[in-house]
C-alpha cells in the first residue's frame, strides 16, 4: 500500500481545492460569458502553476529526508502536474472565450492574456491577492 506523507496529503487537498475552484469558474464563465470570471480564473492559474512548483520542490525535500519515498514520488509529481495542465486549460478556454473575434482570435488572445497579468483588467490583482491567502498558505 502506497501512502503520502501527512504534509504531502495536505499539499494535494489544497491544489485539488484550487483546481476544482477553476473548473467551476470555467463552467461558470461558460454559462455566462461574464469578463469577471476570466479574471478569477487567471489569477487562480498564476496560484496554481507557482503552487506547483513549490510543491516539487517540497517533496524532493521531503524525498531527501527520507519523510516520503521513491515510490510516491512519481505519483505526487504527476498529480500536481496534471492539476497545473488542468488549470492552464481552463486559462486558455476562458481567454479564447471572451477575446474571440473572427479571423483574429490568436492575437486577441494574447493581447487579451497580457492585459490581464499586466494588471490592465480591474480585478485582477484583488483576486490574485485573495487567492495567495486562500492556497499558498499550505
Amino acid at each position: 500500500k502506497l501512502s503520502f506523507s501527512e504534509e504531502a496529503r495536505r499539499e494535494l487537498d489544497n491544489i485539488s481545492a484550487a483546481s476544482r475552484e477553476i473548473v467551476s469558474l470555467t463552467v461558470q464563465l461558460l454559462e455566462t460569458r461574464d469578463r469577471k470570471y476570466v479574471v478569477s480564473i487567471e489569477a487562480l492559474e498564476e496560484i496554481i502553476d507557482s503552487r506547483e512548483a513549490r510543491l516539487k520542490e517540497r517533496h524532493i525535500n521531503r524525498l531527501r529526508e527520507g519523510v516520503c519515498s521513491t515510490d510516491t514520488a512519481f505519483i505526487f509529481i504527476n498529480l500536481i502536474s496534471l492539476f497545473e495542465k488542468i488549470a492552464d486549460n481552463c486559462s486558455n478556454l476562458g481567454v479564447c472565450l471572451l477575446a474571440y473575434k473572427p479571423g483574429t482570435l490568436q492575437a486577441n488572445r494574447h493581447t487579451f492574456s497580457k492585459k490581464i497579468h499586466s494588471g490592465d483588467i480591474e480585478g485582477y490583482a484583488s483576486q490574485l491577492e485573495q487567492y495567495k491567502g486562500r492556497y499558498l498558505t499550505v
